[in-house]
């Protein structure tokens, strides 16, 4: 039968290693919260990229299209001060 010296030893040494496996779990626990902040701004990031392209792309075809507009009417002037029909 063990003795108190060595209960105390095991006790002592119980003690640590649940401080040491309560120290991983803390930072397990902050790690996946860093990791979800992470995707989570990655997502707004991707969503932010594909609104600004879409945006991008919509005023590439709008400009085209004034471009036509433009072209089109040349320099009757009846025909540049007529109405858009992008309005």
């Amino acid at each position: 039968m063990p003795d108190v010296t060595q209960l105390d030893r095991i006790e002592s040494r119980q003690t640590r290693i649940e401080q040491k496996v309560d120290t991983v779990l803390a930072l397990q626990r902050a790690t996946l919260s860093e990791q979800f902040l992470m995707a989570t701004n990655l997502d707004t990031i991707t969503q932010q990229v594909t609104e600004t392209a879409d945006a991008e792309q919509a005023a590439i075809i709008l400009l085209g299209q004034l471009h036509d507009l433009i072209v089109a009417a040349g320099t009757d002037q009846t025909k540049l001060n007529a109405p858009s029909p992008l309005s």
